[in-house]
């Protein structure tokens, strides 16, 4: 148990930083349970544990934009712990608090929580440990409730394998961490160098996985590469791991790496061998056919294991109380085009495209479009559009492809992102101190890059303060020479004849990118909510008018 300390304390020495991710979200968790046919907690007033909470920021981004969440973290660095309640405390979160300690220490803690998160431990300790985290969070999980569990997995993970197992031929873990980086970093280069078939599938593996490692932080050579305890295993060993303190796999929280559902949506009629018709022995199968070198995997605690055992059929019904939101943009406005079964194109992030001819799925994408960044519920979204049985279960399987693709999402609760952009935009506390640190979280919890100007003006945007305020302080600290930004591509300095005008460019397109990108709050009171309401009403009204079923 020395050397575990001792890695602990390398956390303290060299911290390893946590992005908040969507995919850890209790809304993902309770998304996956639903698409198995398991009601979860509603994750908006849940109580939510993170182990190996490291500065918090995930915890701090949650409890922040859903005040009715009860929020606590864990991690047996100190620094971490300390770093994280700071951050509490500078953001005002009071939902949330952190407390330095080990897993095997959860015993002392209150109460029980419906969603626990363990994100960067399991395959990161020895085995002894890991026999211990799963109890000890289990133990921790009221009935009914969920687990998301990070681990690398097998046969996507053997590249880095291999990779680790090469810097550890001549790693001294006697040495600085600052030593054993350097000499690995040396390492590395001089194995891209030496490749002999690098232009045979395994060369070209190893070649891209030695670049990309070559990118990463020092935190993740010390903690990743050259820690003893690193390790994979397939899919299944996790699940029966995690099945003998009584937990049922659910899926993985990123729908992209959920290939038994996207099986069951796919183009492939052959059914598969009884063999490995099982939801388990299925969710392995397709992680060999496809793999990924790591995993998010969603577990649910139940007594009655057998009867909470996961389905892949999802129908329309499942959905009715569900919250949808999508970047799809449609690119036709013809109406005829709309209610016709004309092939029409959606546009997604990353160039994707998505060509569509149902006329009730055109419909419901549409009026996603409308409502971007923001949520509606999916039977306001069918308001109006006749669909027949044969028809919702078509609706279903392609709103499934969308999932798939990670351009749909669905949510439990609204989710206070402004779809509109206010007089006086909001961003909350912690993502404004965080923005002043090249980085912080939008709505969604995705990760947001900050730039020169983002990190001035984001801090301002506190609620109080209109376009042209925000503009007149940004232009003050530009001309006093105590800001330099550009402004497509150009250094904007005192000297330009028309510095207000571009800076107020500028900043309307910061507006329309944090708009876009869920950045901004939705402040909204109960009453605006209600007015929100009718003018949703207005306009479903003036839809009804040219959009396909009853009037």
């Amino acid at each position: 148990m020395v050397a575990e300390s001792h890695a602990h304390d390398e956390y303290d020495v060299l911290p390893f930083v946590s992005y908040p991710s969507p995919e850890r979200s209790p809304e993902r968790l309770w998304w996956a349970g639903l698409k198995c046919g398991v009601a979860l907690p509603p994750p908006g007033e849940a109580r939510i544990l993170e182990v190996g909470c490291s500065t918090g920021d995930h915890l701090l981004a949650l409890a922040e934009a859903y005040p009715s969440l009860v929020c606590l973290g864990i991690d047996p660095a100190h620094s971490q712990i300390e770093a994280a309640n700071a951050q509490a405390r500078d953001a005002m979160v009071g939902n949330v608090r952190f407390v330095a300690g080990k897993v095997q220490e959860l015993s002392r803690l209150e109460g029980q929580f419906d969603y626990i998160i363990c994100h960067g431990v399991y395959s990161w300790v020895s085995s002894e440990e890991k026999r211990e985290i799963l109890k000890a969070i289990t133990e921790r999980l009221s009935e009914g409730g969920s687990i998301y569990l990070s681990h690398n997995s097998l046969p996507g993970w053997s590249v880095r394998s291999n990779v680790c197992h090469l810097l550890k031929l001549s790693d001294d873990p006697t040495q600085s961490p600052e030593s054993r980086i350097e000499k690995a970093r040396a390492l590395l280069r001089l194995s891209e160098e030496r490749l002999v078939d690098a232009h045979r599938p395994y060369g070209m593996q190893l070649k891209e996985e030695i670049a990309r490692n070559l990118t990463r932080s020092d935190a993740f050579f010390l903690h990743e590469l050259l820690s003893p305890y690193t390790h994979a295993q397939y899919l299944n060993e996790v699940i029966a791991e995690a099945a003998d303190v009584g937990l049922t796999y659910l899926g993985d929280a990123h729908p992209q790496r959920t290939h038994v559902f996207n099986s069951e949506i796919g183009e492939v009629d052959t059914p598969l061998p009884e063999e490995v018709s099982s939801f388990n022995s299925c969710s392995q199968y397709f992680d060999i056919l496809h793999p990924t070198s790591f995993r998010g995997s969603v577990f649910l605690k139940s007594r009655n294991a057998s009867a909470s055992m996961p389905s892949t059929v999802v129908n329309l019904d499942a959905l009715q109380n569900v919250f949808l939101s999508s970047p799809l943009v449609c690119s036709d406005d013809d109406v005829k085009n709309l209610t016709s079964f004309h092939m029409v194109p959606f546009y997604g992030p990353s160039e994707q495209v998505v060509e569509l001819k149902a006329p009730a799925l055109k419909t419901l994408l549409y009026r996603l479009s409308n409502v971007w960044p923001g949520s509606e519920r999916f039977e306001f979204l069918l308001d109006g559009v006749e669909v027949s049985d044969e028809e919702r279960a078509v609706l279903a399987r392609e709103l499934l492809k969308l999932e798939s693709r990670n351009l749909l999402e669905a949510q439990c609760d609204r989710p206070p992102i402004a779809n509109v952009l206010p007089e006086k935009p909001l961003v909350l506390p912690f993502r404004r101190l965080r923005a002043r640190q090249g980085w912080t979280v939008t709505m969604r919890l995705e990760l947001f890059k900050t730039d020169t100007l983002d990190r001035s003006l984001i801090p301002m945007l506190d609620g109080t303060k209109p376009l042209d305020r925000c503009v007149e302080e940004i232009s003050q600290e530009i001309m006093g020479g105590n800001m330099h930004v550009q402004v497509d591509g150009e250094q904007v300095g005192p000297s330009d004849s028309v510095l207000k005008d571009r800076i107020s460019e500028a900043i309307q397109q910061k507006f329309d990118n944090y708009l876009e990108q869920g950045l901004l709050f939705d402040d909204s009171s109960s009453n605006e909510n209600r007015q929100r309401d009718r003018n949703r009403s207005t306009w479903l009204s003036k839809a009804r008018s040219y959009l396909p079923g009853k009037k």
